[in-house]
């Protein structure tokens, strides 16, 4: 049997294995991202409270990541480095008529994040009373 590196692969008894050109031109399948977790996991429920959380996990988007906290849709946040998210914690659902956005009450509110290749698992957040 004859073998010999080709431009494309290797060429082992008139076979081409294109393995390492396919490699380099077909990406592995892209997976969904990731979380580990946030920080905080939770705070104050409440508008007076405005709050900021940051979203450990891996396989983030530079742009275009999707959060979804609870009934709430965070679209296109950012990541710089795919491994953290930072964004503002919802205190409201943002009305679609002439109804005014619902407050979100203390509670346990599901966080995924949505790119191109998938949703995420879930972690959780908290609302609590706001502050006396």
């Amino acid at each position: 049997m004859r073998s010999r590196i080709g431009s494309f692969g290797v060429i082992v008894g008139g076979v081409a294995l294109l393995i390492p050109a396919l490699a380099s031109l077909c990406p592995a399948q892209a997976r969904p991202p990731h979380l580990i977790q946030i920080m905080p996991a939770s705070g104050p429920a409440g508008a007076a409270y405005p709050l900021r959380a940051t979203i450990g996990g891996t396989r983030f988007v530079p742009i275009g990541n999707l959060v979804q906290f609870g009934p709430v849709r965070i679209a296109d946040v950012a990541s710089t480095d795919g491994m953290h998210l930072t964004f503002a914690v919802p205190k409201t659902v943002p009305s679609r008529g002439e109804a005014p956005p619902m407050v979100l009450g203390p509670g346990r509110y599901g966080v995924t994040v949505t790119t191109a290749s998938g949703r995420s698992n879930a972690l959780w957040f908290t609302l609590t009373r706001g502050l006396p």
